[in-house]
């Protein structure tokens, strides 16, 4: 597997949360160096499309007593301020940051005495930079890639490797990539070629990304720590095990690891009309041989008589296509076009969108106390009372978001804490093969 050697995204700061007594929480907000008195906070993992956000709450009041101007301390900071929040459990363990990126705006509510404070992780200055993805020469990028400032190198996409390209991006920003890769393609001319760029429109940087990404069979996330991942989910993760209706002893007791932590509010959604079995076209015109090319992709849910349940592409796909219409089986089409894609591309990119249609087929969402070791595409396992069949599927994070809200009243009661909500979707080991397919 191509990539970095550290791929470890575990967040081991933080401590752990006891299963048999109550664990004191503490947060943190910081706002460009200087901490501030939140009552309050959102956090949003990126992922699948979207980037991080944030949301932190104090009072006017309270940012007065500690002589905290926000806005003189935006102003002081230059163009970007960094905002960071932190969480722990117990007093003896160093904060993780579990939020990383910039800030966005204030809102003072004056008779509400209330300051909201929004922000965007890391890779939201990937949004912001709108570029041809190309590079022709030195003395045109300035021109050529709209919003990229002029001291800028760039990023080179003719003819590259794909973990080239996945770290120009993240290391123009002051980003760590890790690229994580079971094969590691060139790309071709849909991106950039020596004398045509296919792609005439400017496009955000993280758009650009997140196309990679599905071409090729991948993910692509940011994390708190200014890093940059790319590649298949779950890698340099510990897994999730969540336990629905199982006894605290039992958990204690359990020989799974790591430890399983309780759930609630789970749902499942199943939809197989769109996601379980169905087909993907994709056409193009190959310009260096002048001629159309097609590329097939097939997936077969489970438990079809006399079909090999799984992603089938290629020759294989056109003649599980043939079956099922011998059947009578009629599933959804799916067809894609994009000029300037070679046969095999246009292969690799039908198996790579099946994939990204197939893992929607069932979706997961629970509630689980502050979970602080989260990140996106973090596999989760689900154990006790669920049926057989979802509890035998592997699950990714598409999407989790942190609440603390801080406890109100003598004792610390009144209804605050630390919450994580996870919404995650199954992904077969078969896709997960099939990774990289742009190679």
């Amino acid at each position: 597997m191509s990539g970095s050697s550290d791929v470890s995204l575990t967040n081991t700061e933080g401590g752990m949360a006891s299963l048999t007594t109550a664990t004191p929480v503490f947060a943190a907000c910081s706002f460009g160096g200087q901490i501030l008195p939140i009552t309050a906070f959102t956090v949003s993992g990126g992922a699948y499309g979207t980037t991080g956000r944030a949301n932190f709450r104090t009072s006017i009041t309270a940012l007065k007593a500690l002589n905290i101007n926000l806005y003189d301390l935006s102003v002081s900071s230059g163009p970007s301020v960094e905002v960071l929040a932190y969480a722990n459990y117990g007093n003896n363990t160093q904060p993780a940051r579990i939020f990383g990126g910039e800030y966005l705006n204030t809102t003072w509510s004056y008779e509400d005495d209330l300051v909201e404070i929004a922000a965007r992780d890391y890779l939201g200055v990937l949004v912001d930079q709108h570029r041809l993805p190309t590079r022709l020469n030195q003395a045109l990028i300035q021109w050529a890639n709209v919003g990229q400032s002029a001291n800028s190198f760039g990023v080179e996409i003719q003819n590259q490797l794909l973990s080239s390209v996945v770290e120009a991006i993240a290391n123009e920003f002051g980003l760590t990539p890790i690229v994580q890769l079971n094969s590691n393609p060139i790309l071709g001319i849909q991106y950039g070629s020596v004398d045509r760029v296919f792609t005439t429109v400017p496009q955000n940087l993280y758009t650009i990304l997140q196309t990679l990404a599905l071409n090729s069979g991948y993910e692509t996330f940011g994390t708190p720590k200014k890093q940059l991942y790319f590649g298949l989910p779950g890698i340099g993760q510990n897994v999730l095990n969540v336990a629905y209706k199982v006894g605290t002893q039992q958990l204690t007791n359990s020989n799974t690891r790591p430890t399983p932590v309780p759930c609630k509010n789970i749902e499942i959604e199943h939809q197989p009309r769109r996601n379980a079995t169905f087909s993907v076209i994709v056409i193009s015109q190959d310009f260096a041989k002048a001629k159309p090319t097609k590329g097939y992709a097939t997936v077969v849910a489970p438990g079809i008589p006399s079909f090999t349940a799984g992603i089938h592409s290629g020759p294989d796909a056109i003649s599980t296509n043939q079956a099922l219409r011998t059947k009578g089986l009629q599933v959804p089409l799916y067809t894609f076009h994009e000029e300037g894609l070679t046969a095999d591309q246009t292969s690799a990119k039908a198996a790579a969108i099946a994939m990204d249609i197939a893992k929607r087929a069932v979706i997961v969402s629970f509630d689980i106390d502050g979970y602080i070791d989260m990140l996106p595409t973090k596999q989760v396992k689900l154990l006790g009372d669920v049926d057989a069949a979802f509890a035998a599927m592997d699950f990714y994070v598409t999407a989790y978001q942190h609440t603390f809200t801080m406890p109100s009243g003598r004792g610390g009661g009144g209804g605050g804490g630390f919450k994580t909500h996870v919404k995650s979707w199954n992904v077969a080991e078969a896709a997960l093969d099939k990774g990289g397919l742009g190679g």
